[in-house]
């Protein structure tokens, strides 16, 4: 089943129909969701289904894990809520948000070779 040439739009959504089609035939609607939105997303340049890829596979990932639809619809509304908080204070605070960009985020540790002829028990532990 392939999705309407109008599935993408939000003009001609027809949101009665898509409804009818979840509560009827769960597993159809199903189907069309997800082809619905890889075919949103093809739309998109290169550089954007990079990350919209990513995003959809986190939504799928939320919607899996959750007891119930409108548990799902919470959490990804949470998300949805999270990153617009990340764009809000990008915009007020500008500077402070490229410095935590560019600041480390990790110490690296240094790692030795173990040696052939080292035991390979914990000196520390005996």
């Amino acid at each position: 089943m392939l999705p309407p040439e109008h599935a993408t739009s939000l003009e001609t959504f027809d949101f009665d129909q898509w409804a009818t089609l979840a509560r009827t035939h769960p597993e159809a609607f199903e189907e069309l969701r997800r082809l619905t939105v890889e075919l949103a997303i093809l739309k998109r340049s290169r550089r954007n289904r990079e990350r919209l890829k990513g995003l959809q596979w986190r939504i799928d990932r939320v919607r899996e894990a959750a007891g119930s639809p409108l548990a799902a619809c919470l959490r990804i509304s949470q998300l949805m809520w999270d990153r617009f908080e990340d764009l809000n204070d990008c915009y007020h605070h500008p500077r402070r948000t490229l410095e935590a960009a560019q600041a480390p985020r990790a110490r690296a540790v240094p790692l030795r070779p173990v040696r052939a002829n080292e035991d390979e028990t914990d000196p520390e532990q005996g």
